[in-house]
C-alpha cells in the first residue's frame, strides 16, 4: 500500500502518540502537487424557492482536482475532502495532532 499526500502541507504520521515530541519517529510526507491543484470543494449556491417570503438555496458540492482510485494507493486528503467524497475508500486524512506547544509537529494516524 502507499501512501500519497495531496495536500498543500508537509504532513508527519505516528505510529503511536509520542511520548517526547523530539524524540518521536514519524514518516513525513512531502505535498505531491502544486498547491493550486490540491483537491478542493466548490460549493454553488443555486436558489431553490422561498421559505416565509426569504430566498432559500440549494447548495451544490462538487470536488476538483481529485485523482481516480488507483490500486494500492492511498490519498492523504483534508478533513472535508474525505466528508464529501462519498464512497471513496481511498482517501484519509491525518489523525489526532500532536503539538509541540502551539505548533503542530503531526498527527497519529489516519482516519477514513
Amino acid at each position: 500500500m502507499k501512501l500519497i499526500n495531496l495536500t498543500n502541507q508537509r504532513i508527519t504520521l505516528f505510529k503511536q502518540d509520542p511520548e517526547r515530541v523530539d524524540e518521536a519517529e514519524g514518516i513525513t510526507f512531502e505535498p505531491n502537487k502544486p498547491p493550486d491543484s490540491v483537491p478542493r470543494i466548490i460549493r454553488e449556491y443555486n436558489p431553490d424557492g422561498k421559505v416565509c417570503g426569504l430566498p432559500r438555496y440549494r447548495v451544490d458540492i462538487s470536488i476538483i482536482n481529485l485523482p481516480e482510485p488507483q490500486e494500492g494507493v492511498i490519498y492523504i486528503v483534508g478533513k472535508s475532502i474525505v466528508e464529501y467524497a462519498w464512497g471513496r475508500t481511498d482517501l484519509v486524512h491525518p489523525g489526532r495532532l500532536i503539538r509541540d506547544g502551539d505548533k503542530v509537529v503531526g498527527a497519529v494516524g489516519v482516519i477514513w
